[in-house]
């Protein structure tokens, strides 16, 4: 499922926004940018308004209570194996056939 497109943006900016990679086209003339700015026809991934909520899971701000969750079972199954005498013997054994 797409969550966007490409399309050709009109962007104000002081200097060429970097015209080395052929996608930028410009300075537009008689374009509606503040003084001293001119404006450039850019490609740029536009994303669907339907697509929103996947741009803001993104964006939040990392959730400790789960990552230390995350990481608590993590290590806990580490410390159980070790504890059962296991270490390295869950992985080592089907290569090496005991």
């Amino acid at each position: 499922m797409a969550a966007g497109q490409i399309l050709q943006v009109l962007v104000c900016a002081e200097t060429d926004p970097g015209s080395g990679n052929g996608q930028v086209y410009g300075p537009v003339p008689e374009a509606a940018c503040p003084p001293g700015q001119n404006a450039y026809v850019v490609s740029s991934y536009v994303p669907f308004t339907s697509s929103q909520t996947i741009f803001e899971g993104i964006a939040l701000p990392f959730d400790v209570a789960a990552g230390g969750g995350i990481f608590g079972f993590g290590f806990g199954i580490v410390v159980f194996f070790w504890l059962l005498g296991l270490k390295g013997s869950v992985l080592l054994r089907p290569f090496w056939g005991r």
